[in-house]
């Protein structure tokens, strides 16, 4: 614990002052977290003492509804149980490091160094997405959990949330007791485990 509390301490948007309580009861309610989802809770938390720019949605909200769901001894949803499968591996050192930089740069209002060197093509990229299988596992796994199709735009075209500038997300918060709310965290999340700006009609928009 003291070691997570020195982590976030040393990241940008005062992350001490705010996480810190979670770090706390996380620790205290661990041993009391059933055996089939120590590890899901134990990579959750992870996740959740990365750099805030990193987060695919608000990981404090998440990980705070979950422990209250465990402590009263609630079943998870199937959309909780889905996002728990798709949460990608947790950065590496080398990037939270990277990032935490970033973020007191940003924080700070330093941007000079941030200037980029050209358009990226991403059309091969793409079509190897399309024929990669652990991909195309998530798309039905996500398929099978919501009825996507009425989350779709009249192009079915699925994005992600927005991401303006500063990195900073308008809805960062789901609203877990509506439909819409749990797609998009879970689509959130996929959509950063895959690189993605969004899918249209089953096709990878990076």
């Amino acid at each position: 614990m003291k070691q997570d509390l020195e982590r976030i301490a040393r990241q940008a948007y005062h992350r001490a002052k705010w996480s810190s309580k979670l770090v706390r009861r996380y620790h205290r309610e661990r041993g009391s977290i059933p055996p089939h989802l120590a590890d899901r809770m134990d990579h959750l938390y992870r996740w959740f003492l990365a750099p805030l720019t990193l987060w695919p949605f608000n990981l404090h909200v998440f990980l705070e509804r979950v422990l209250d769901a465990v402590k009263s001894r609630r079943k998870l949803d199937a959309a909780t149980e889905l996002l728990f499968e798709i949460l990608p591996p947790v950065p590496d050192e080398k990037t939270t490091d990277v990032v935490t930089v970033h973020e007191h740069d940003v924080q700070s209002g330093r941007y000079e160094h941030l200037v980029p060197a050209s358009v990226a093509k991403f059309d091969a990229s793409e079509r190897a997405l399309e024929k990669n299988q652990p991909f195309q596992a998530d798309c039905k796994k996500i398929t099978a959990c919501f009825a996507v199709a009425r989350h779709a735009d009249l192009k079915g075209v699925f994005r992600r949330t927005m991401v303006p500038e500063r990195n900073l997300r308008m809805n960062f918060d789901p609203d877990w007791k509506k439909e819409a709310g749990r797609f998009q965290a879970v689509f959130d999340t996929f959509c950063a485990k895959w690189n993605l700006y969004g899918m249209q009609n089953g096709k990878p928009l990076l």
